[in-house]
C-alpha cells in the first residue's frame, strides 16, 4: 500500500515537472522567435496561434 502511494507521488511530481518544464520551453521558443529575422522564422505562422 505504501509504495504504491509513494509510486504514485512520484509520477505526479515527475508529471508536473515535465509540464512545467515543457511550457517553459516553449515560452523561450515563443520569446526567441519573436526576435528572430523573418527569413528564419516565417511570421505569419507564429502569429496564427490561437
Amino acid at each position: 500500500m505504501g509504495s504504491s502511494k509513494l509510486n504514485r507521488r512520484t509520477f505526479l511530481q515527475t508529471s508536473v515537472g515535465t509540464i512545467a518544464t515543457t511550457a517553459a520551453a516553449a515560452e523561450a521558443f515563443r520569446a526567441w522567435a519573436a526576435d528572430a529575422p523573418a527569413t528564419v522564422v516565417p511570421g505569419p505562422k507564429l502569429d496564427a496561434r490561437p
